[in-house]
């Protein structure tokens, strides 16, 4: 049982993956993730690649510092890992699914193939980085007779050459072939990418009072399975939906789960997980606050997807709400 604080009538999907014993419990890349690879590929010390970029500045473009040096007041290797956290900014991550069978990605967005190569300036949210960009960049660099627009159109360059990298990560990923939704804040993937594929969704409307229930079932899962976490969605068009609840450390099945006069109360909830680590939580009990979505960026970016093969057979409020929202930003296509 929930009350949510603002008292509005808000969807919410519930949401049960299941990890298979035999793979890593991997998931999409985050931005730090992002910004971490792309380091680590960038490091002059790297062994990944056999060209080294830090000494092609070197020989090739006379930076005697290479990676080191610095451009427009940073320096050229932490252009290119911010290029990594940037790429997921604004709306832009709507951008960055690939089915390798069908070419396509999310409904709502271009596929990360084409994203990643539009002509220049076609891209409709900044930071403008699609590869053309990036090189249209690198020839400004090369060729203006000014420093302070060469430095500008350098740095450009190697942000841009981060996000395209980023791309690359992204359609490696199986999450991202699948339409699966982000993963919560704080959650870093691994080489295999994502093998958490949704078992049951349920989705349910808030009362009156912004107060959501959801009654008892059974869900039969297989033999070499488990479930591995219970996620919630909590969407209302025009606002940010919610896919994880900051500061909560317990599991967030746990943190709903308390008793109708608990609700916005201070209190204390125990957890003890599956390894025997003892979480707590302090605090106001069963409250979300959803935030008002006050520009298109914000509505593209915290706008869910319904979880993989999920129609509105299975999940028609949400399905719906969600059209209503690509129709409302003039976006083509629909959930089915």
């Amino acid at each position: 049982m929930i009350t949510n604080a603002k008292k509005v009538f808000v969807l919410l999907i519930i949401i049960l993956p299941v990890i298979l014993f035999t793979s890593l419990p991997c998931k999409a890349l985050n931005q730090v993730t992002h910004k971490a690879i792309n380091k680590y590929i960038a490091d002059k010390g790297s062994s990944l690649v056999a060209a080294s970029l830090h000494e092609y500045l070197q020989q090739q473009l006379g930076m005697q510092k290479g990676l080191e040096e610095f451009v427009n007041n940073k320096m050229i290797f932490d252009w290119i890992g911010d290029g990594g956290e940037y790429e997921d900014s604004g709306g832009r991550s709507v951008n960055h699914f690939l089915d390798p069978v069908t070419n396509k990605g999310l409904l709502i967005g271009q596929s990360a193939l084409v994203w990643a190569t539009l002509p220049v300036g076609e891209q409709n949210l900044t930071p403008i980085s699609s590869w053309n960009d990036v090189r249209a960049y690198y020839y400004k660099a090369l060729t203006s007779i000014y420093d302070s627009v060469r430095e500008e159109y350098f740095a450009l360059t190697f942000q841009g050459l981060g996000q395209v990298m980023h791309l690359v990560q992204d359609m490696s990923i199986p999450a991202h072939a699948r339409n699966d939704m982000h993963p919560s804040a704080g959650i870093i993937g691994g080489p295999g990418g994502g093998n958490t594929p949704t078992m049951d969704a349920k989705e349910t409307l808030t009362d009156k009072n912004g107060d959501f229930h959801f009654p008892s079932y059974l869900t039969l899962i297989g033999p070499l399975s488990r479930v591995s976490e219970v996620s919630f969605t909590i969407f209302k068009p025009d606002y940010m939906s919610v896919t994880r609840i900051d500061g909560i450390s317990i599991p967030e099945e746990t943190y709903f789960t308390i008793a109708r006069d608990k609700v916005g109360t201070e209190g204390m909830i125990t957890y003890v997980d599956r390894w025997d680590r003892k979480l707590t939580f302090k605090g106001l009990l069963g409250i979300v606050e959803l935030k008002k979505a006050r520009t298109r960026e914000e509505k593209l970016r915290t706008m869910p997807s319904p979880p993989a093969n999920y129609t509105s057979k299975e999940l028609p409020i949400l399905i719906k709400f969600i059209n209503s929202e690509i129709n409302n930003l003039g976006l083509k296509g629909e959930y089915k």
